[in-house]
């Protein structure tokens, strides 16, 4: 932005004369635009006149008597912080005689303007010039030829936007107008394809439209979309025509000239038929074995994710509880189906290659666990409705045994008793005071479960909008876990007054710092039938971020039996025959049009900091278009800075904490560190430093969550996490 500096007539002026010889000439107000440091110095040549500098000196100060006493003069006259006015007295002083004079000047600020820079736009045929709320429209640099905001233009040009203000402070952009012809080519024919899972989805190839359309015009390129809007934009392009799989009975075609970037755009629908091309099915059942024996059944293997890979197309789906699985409809040809192992266990076999339609259809699965005993129970807690004064809020408490040893133990939930009433829990859990308990048993290795809490608010008067919720999950048994820190879950949800029902939202919130890189991101997707009739199948769409790792994907809860499909940077969630109920006050039935999906997600290992993780979902009830959520972006943020050298690891523990925690520094760092606990915020909330290797911190003043600790020695640091009970 341009400043001008408007030199003004001195409107005061006043001289105090210690001798007759000595001098304070009178200085110019000064006026700047948009800048509130002064650099005072400037006066100086003016003040002296022709004094000899070497002899004579300028001093600033805020009033007269400082001035005439030589107190409080200004420290930094170069960089001085003003307000928008402030009276200035400079002293001339003789060093040889110490005989002095005063003279004073003013100076003042004013806000100043900004034209903020503006991107090229291009328009098919024409474009209007929309309004806009700083500045005008020009023709010519400098104000000259003024163009009225909504001024159609057909001709390629620039466009200048100035504005200035009454003390002749301005700015001024441009930004070019490209006038581009939209292209015009032939209607597409209605195309085919294969029928999936009997929900009315189905396979279809698109690109034989390509050449349908454009008749081998070259210098063209086309892309489909699932919505008009999305055509007319050029944006969410569907990643694989040739293997497109929907449930809506159109798509649409986007003809762009190649190599520009324009919205000038020739879009039209095709019409897609469904029709039935097999009823291919794969079934199977995942077994637990304990002594190496496959042969022999032991225990079910629930929860468990199931593949199948055809293609490029990777489809999940999950053992219910009694350890069964099954795939419909699935493609012809060759196919792959199988169970991943984890660090833990064995898969036998490791997969199957399946040719449909010709083979056997029953493919069963047996997991062993190490013999080496592990032992590694895990818990999280998420809210699946928003919080509201006065209603229902509903969570979901996932645990799971990541060890090979089968568990049993107790889940507790401390809870904000002022602000909640807790109403009921499936399975059931005891009360006491503002803690549940939930009991477990035979919590088979690799296996995972959930509770649904249900709640409710206080009323506003009592519970109002801004009010943060606490909670936190604890699981047993803690003797022996490799993996504590995962036996604690803290949760805080604010209190709102309204929502979208159809929403995605991700527990980690919008920082995490570059410690929590290895950690899962938790994303929960809320969806409404909003409509006028039940949904018979409900599909959910969520692009994959290009920081996010698939292999990680889990699935943690959903309100019905589904199926998961990733396709390139795509993961589709497929509820089918669920007849999702509508929206209808009437008959009381709005909790049943509901439903929620939890799926975790790891970032990339390359992941650092400045990077960010988005989602954004897709939600289509039966043939209708789909709702788009909002979308939840995680950056990655570094809260202790960057550059540092990392300090040999210490120890922290016990973690979780409460009232204290131990740190423990090698003995080779031990020459004295500094302490920092920092929120999930960034902010320090607690800081200290020792000259010992081992310290007791208290900490019982810091709420539950979760913390970083900071350990900072000789210019070097390490961070660890830390939780608070």
């Amino acid at each position: 932005m341009k400043k001008k500096l408007l030199f003004f007539a001195i409107i005061l002026f006043t001289v105090v004369k210690g001798f007759s010889q000595t001098e304070a000439y009178p200085a110019p107000s000064i006026n700047q635009c948009g800048n509130e440091v002064f650099d005072l110095t400037l006066q100086t040549p003016i003040i002296l006149g022709n004094q000899d500098p070497e002899i004579f000196t300028v001093t600033y100060y805020l009033t007269q008597a400082d001035a005439a006493a030589n107190t409080n003069p200004i420290l930094n006259p170069a960089a001085f912080v003003s307000p928008m006015q402030q009276t200035i007295f400079a002293k001339v002083v003789n060093t040889d005689d110490d005989s002095s004079a005063i003279t004073v000047f003013q100076i003042s600020w004013v806000s100043g303007i900004f034209v903020p820079d503006l991107p090229d736009v291009s328009g098919c045929n024409s474009y209007e010039l929309p309004f806009i709320e700083v500045g005008q429209y020009y023709s010519s640099p400098g104000g000259v030829n003024e163009i009225p905001f909504g001024t159609v233009i057909t001709q390629t040009q620039v466009v200048y936007v100035y504005k200035e203000n009454d003390f002749g402070c301005s700015d001024e952009s441009n930004f070019t107008v490209t006038i581009i012809p939209t292209p015009n080519f032939n209607a597409p024919q209605p195309i085919t394809g294969c029928l999936m899972n009997n929900d009315g989805s189905a396979i279809y190839d698109l690109t034989p439209a390509i050449a349908q359309v454009t008749a081998g015009t070259t210098g063209y390129t086309c892309t489909f979309h699932q919505t008009q809007a999305a055509a007319e934009f050029g944006v969410n392009a569907i990643v694989n025509p040739q293997s497109y799989n929907s449930i809506t009975g159109v798509v649409y075609i986007s003809v762009v000239q190649t190599g520009t970037v324009s919205n000038c755009r020739w879009v039209a629908p095709i019409e897609l038929i469904a029709i039935e091309c097999n009823g291919n099915t794969i079934t199977g059942f995942a077994s637990l074995n304990f002594d190496n024996d496959c042969d022999t059944f032991e225990a079910a293997a629930s929860g468990i994710p199931v593949y199948l890979t055809h293609n490029n197309d990777v489809y999940i789906t999950y053992t219910n509880a009694d350890g069964y699985y099954h795939f419909d409809n699935v493609p012809d040809g060759d196919n792959s189906v199988y169970v991943i192992a984890d660090a833990n266990s064995t898969v036998s076999p490791l997969n199957y290659s399946v040719v449909m339609p010709t083979e056997a259809n029953e493919k069963n699965f047996c997991i062993t666990p190490q013999f080496e005993a592990v032992n590694d129970v895990a818990v999280t807690l998420f809210p699946i409705t928003a919080a509201r004064p006065g209603f229902p809020a509903s969570y979901v408490l996932f645990y799971q045994n990541m060890g090979t040893v089968t568990q049993n133990g107790s889940i507790t939930l401390q809870f904000d008793a002022n602000n909640l009433n807790f109403t009921n829990a499936l399975p059931a859990m005891t009360q006491s005071g503002n803690m549940l308990t939930l009991d477990y048993v035979n919590l088979y290795p690799f296996q995972s479960k959930i509770a649904i809490v249900n709640f409710t608010v206080n009323v506003p008067q009592i519970t109002s909008a801004g009010t943060i919720l606490n909670f936190t999950a604890n699981i047993t048994p803690l003797t022996g876990d490799v993996n504590p820190v995962d036996n604690t879950s803290v949760l805080s949800q604010t209190v709102i007054n309204s929502y979208d029902p159809n929403d995605i939202a991700v527990r980690e919130g919008e920082f995490i710092t570059e410690a929590q890189t290895n950690d899962y991101l938790n994303y929960t997707i809320r969806f409404q039938n909003m409509g006028t009739a039940n949904a018979e199948n409900v599909r959910v769409v969520v692009g994959l971020d290009e920081n996010l790792d698939w292999s990680t994907f889990q699935a943690v809860s959903a309100t019905d039996e589904f199926t998961v499909k990733h396709t390139g940077n795509e993961v589709e969630f497929m509820f089918t025959g669920i007849d999702l109920a509508f929206e209808n006050e009437a008959t009381g039935i709005v909790p049943e049009s509901n439903g929620h999906i939890i799926y975790r997600i790891k970032p990339k290992t390359s992941v650092t900091v400045g990077d960010s993780m988005s989602a954004q979902a897709d939600i289509y009830f039966d043939f209708n278009d789909p709702i788009t959520t909002n979308e939840v972006t995680t950056t990655v943020q570094n809260v202790l800075g960057t550059g540092e050298k990392n300090i040999s690891l210490f120890k922290v523990y016990p973690n979780p904490a409460s009232e204290s925690v131990n740190l423990h520094l090698p003995n080779n760092e031990a020459n004295g560190f500094e302490v920092s606990v920092i929120d999930m915020l960034g902010k320090t909330v607690l800081k200290n430093s020792y000259i010992t290797n081992e310290v007791s911190l208290n900490i019982a003043a810091l709420n539950s969550g979760v913390y970083f600790i900071s350990i900072t020695s000789n210019g070097k640091h390490q961070v660890k996490k830390l939780i608070i009970k």
